[in-house]
């Protein structure tokens, strides 16, 4: 029997929305969806036994059963073409020490929310991060601004659907799709993993550029069917299991 495990409370917006779709298309694929009151009730994970929830609760998931969930990398190594901005790992210590205004956001998704700041920050932007350590990898990218951002679904290495989730720039909702950007990205950008989503926008100048990867699970779906947004979530879940077999 498939069985798909969630917290049964309303935390966050996915739990509103995405949640709900991802259940949906789990279900159609006949796994029973339990519903229960605290992580210690979900079961060791197996390729038909999953756990659906925020990015927190996953983590929180997996740590329960010591299992390392090796996320998608934000930006991969061989990704830099297509970012048309410098982007830097280094400690937050070191982010500090900058000046003028950049954004920043955390490695590990959870600690902190990535956004953007003057740099030396002021004493409000202070308390935002007074709880981060001065040792956190972080990622610091010059400012650009996207007129434009779309989402980028791929499964099994192939595209599956582009879905528009900003229109910022005021370009209108019809603009056409850079296919080809799109599929060189995927051709090239992680060759070694199945299913993930990644984010490309138009900058002010009109180029083309990538926003960031996001894993396959944990996700925003901005409207995917949920048989896709479910295919989404198992093929990556799967992905996951091999990897700790």
């Amino acid at each position: 029997m498939k069985k798909a495990y969630f917290l049964n409370r309303i935390t966050t917006q996915l739990i509103d929305y995405d949640l709900c779709r991802l259940l949906h298309g789990l279900r159609k694929k006949n796994f029973e969806i339990i519903p229960v009151e605290k992580l210690s009730l979900c079961p060791f994970p197996e390729k038909n036994i999953c756990f659906v929830g925020d990015i927190i609760q996953t983590h929180s998931y997996f740590q329960l059963h010591k299992i390392m969930w090796n996320s998608i990398p934000t930006y991969p190594d061989n990704c830099e073409i297509f970012l048309k901005r410098s982007i830097e790992k280094i400690n937050f210590n070191e982010a500090l020490k900058k000046e003028g205004e950049f954004f920043i956001k955390p490695i590990s998704k959870t600690v902190f929310t990535p956004n953007t700041y003057n740099f030396p920050l002021n004493s409000d932007d202070m308390l935002n991060v007074l709880h981060v350590s001065e040792n956190c990898p972080v990622y610091m990218s010059d400012c650009v601004c996207f007129e434009q951002e779309y989402r980028c679904f791929s499964i099994n290495n192939c595209i599956e659907d582009v879905r528009q989730y900003s229109n910022s720039g005021g370009m209108g909702w019809s603009t056409p799709i850079n296919s080809q950007f799109i599929d060189d990205i995927n051709d090239r950008c992680l060759p070694n993993n199945k299913s993930y989503v990644f984010d490309v926008g138009i900058l002010s100048d009109g180029e083309w550029a990538l926003v960031e990867f996001n894993d396959g699970i944990c996700v925003g779906s901005y409207g995917l069917d949920p048989d896709l947004y479910s295919d989404l979530f198992l093929v990556r879940w799967c992905e996951i299991m091999e990897s700790v077999a």
